[in-house]
């Protein structure tokens, strides 16, 4: 047993630095695993049907999201060209102004 930890008797023990439980008999990747399965074992007890309603829900708001992602990709796209064509006018007005001042 470790100085960081306080034995709470039954396997478990009480860490203090985390503020949570740890069970021995259990380690963490066998619960990340648990967690992980549980995705899995939900679609076991669905019928066949249930299970392609989930597939194309998740396609479907999977296509949404990107979808989204690539409107936001677009108008950033959009604002940088503006930007640069105004940094562009810029520079050319001022070379205008600067031939100008030179003539006078």
């Amino acid at each position: 047993m470790s100085n960081d930890s306080i034995s709470t008797g039954d396997s478990l023990q009480y860490s203090r630095h985390k503020k949570y439980y740890i069970d021995n008999s259990e380690t963490c990747r066998e619960k990340a695993r648990h967690r992980w399965n549980g995705r899995k074992l939900r679609t076991d007890t669905m019928s066949d049907d249930q299970k392609q309603d989930l597939k194309a829900r998740r396609r479907q708001s999977a296509a949404m999201y990107r979808e989204k992602h690539r409107e936001g990709l677009m108008v950033k796209q959009r604002i940088l060209r503006q930007a640069k064509k105004d940094e562009e006018a810029r520079k050319q007005r001022a070379q205008e102004y600067l031939v100008m001042l030179k003539q006078a």
